[in-house]
């Protein structure tokens, strides 16, 4: 498959313009679809339009700088709190790269945490990861 093949490489300047380009329909029309990722990962994303997910979909991965920097300091047996956790792209890696961390998962919409759960039920971190369907604020 073409998309594998363009996941190995670097993501370098101009990739995501050509994975663009490349799977413009697809990009444009599939909607909650499952994407494998780096670390082995699952994830059930609402579409390939928005960062997130196409990230995931063009590389494997979301913001892996992040991913690795939190799994460098982050002791094996800490604890990581994802606040804004989106679908979990950041938060599944870490759980299956730390898995004697304690993790919690904050996301304030209720659309975007059905896509949460349903990741750490696809990743079979459900009774590991506590999430939690609530916004922040300082009060």
């Amino acid at each position: 498959m073409l998309i594998s093949f363009l996941r190995k490489w670097p993501n370098f300047r101009g990739k995501k313009r050509l994975v663009r380009l490349l799977f413009k329909k697809r990009i444009q029309t599939e909607r909650s679809l499952q994407l494998k990722g780096k670390y082995d990962c699952l994830y059930v994303v609402p579409n390939l339009t928005e960062n997130v997910s196409f990230d995931i979909f063009a590389n494997g991965v979301y913001e892996q700088e992040t991913i690795d920097l939190i799994c460098r300091f982050l002791p094996a047996d800490g604890v990581f709190i994802d606040l804004g956790a989106n679908i979990g792209a950041i938060l599944v890696p870490v759980a299956k790269i730390l898995p004697g961390a304690s993790i919690i998962g904050v996301e304030a919409a209720p659309w975007l945490f059905s896509y949460l759960q349903e990741n750490m039920a696809l990743n079979g971190l459900s009774g590991r990861v506590k999430l939690y369907n609530r916004a922040l604020y300082n009060t």
